[in-house]
Order: structure tokens, then C-alpha cells, then sequence
């Protein structure tokens, strides 16, 4: 009866800490996901206005028609961003190219990636993250 005792809360122990570094890591990864989350609303709301995102915007305009196309800043800020073409966002039920919106969509995307430069204390966060947006542009 002793033994058995000793079991059941040496169990109930390790069960708790368990609980405990899964309550952890949970909040840590769900602060990381409203900080990308905030940041991505924030550049929406207000795009930023430089030549060379106004350049990337009018790359991307040029070639949004190709099947699979990627925009690249040439900088070590941000990463590429990729997407597909309006053929197949047109076929896609889940994807929508607002043409009046997806300029901004696309700088919003291209400052996700320079969170995602900022967040690189945890490669393997970043290395698995794949952002997809309405509009068929992914990072």
C-alpha cells in the first residue's frame, strides 16, 4: 500500500511538471505569434513608403502573372518573398487578390520578413514558419 502511494504521487509529481513546461512553452510561443500577428497588422495599416518597397511593388506587378514568382529586396533585412500567379489565386476558393489592396499586402508581407530577421535568437522558430497570405504571396 506504501509503494503504491509512493507511486501514485511520484506520478501525479511528474505529471505536474509536465503541466507546467507545456503551460510555458504554450504562453512563450503564443506571445511570439501576437507579436507577428500585431507587427503584420501594423504594417498593413500603415505600409512603409520607401523607393525600394515601391520598387519591389512594381516587380511584383510585373511579374504576378508567372506561374511562380519571387520579390527580393537585395538587402540582409528581409527575406524573398514568393507566390503564384492570379491564374491560380483565381482557381484557389481560399485566396483573393484585392488589386486595390495587394501592393500593401505585399509590403506587409516583405516587413514580415524582416520581423522574422529579428527573431533569428530562435533559428528554428524561423526555419519552421511558413507565412501564407490571402493573396497567394508566402515567406
Amino acid at each position: 500500500m506504501v509503494l503504491e502511494e509512493a507511486y501514485v504521487d511520484n506520478q501525479h509529481n511528474s505529471l505536474e511538471n509536465v503541466v507546467h513546461e507545456m503551460d510555458g512553452l504554450l504562453q512563450f510561443n503564443t506571445d511570439r505569434m501576437i507579436f507577428f500577428r500585431n507587427g503584420m497588422q501594423s504594417a498593413l495599416e500603415t505600409p512603409l513608403d520607401f523607393t525600394i518597397l515601391r520598387n519591389a511593388e512594381q516587380e511584383y506587378m510585373s511579374r504576378r502573372h508567372e506561374a511562380i514568382w519571387s520579390v527580393e529586396l537585395h538587402n540582409r533585412r528581409t527575406l524573398p518573398v514568393y507566390g503564384v500567379s492570379d491564374a491560380f489565386v483565381d482557381k484557389a476558393p481560399t485566396l483573393s487578390r484585392d488589386n486595390a489592396l495587394s501592393g500593401n499586402e505585399l509590403m506587409a508581407t516583405l516587413e514580415l520578413g524582416y520581423l522574422l530577421r529579428l527573431t533569428n535568437n530562435s533559428r528554428g522558430f524561423t526555419e519552421r514558419m511558413l507565412y501564407v497570405s490571402r493573396s497567394g504571396f508566402f515567406c
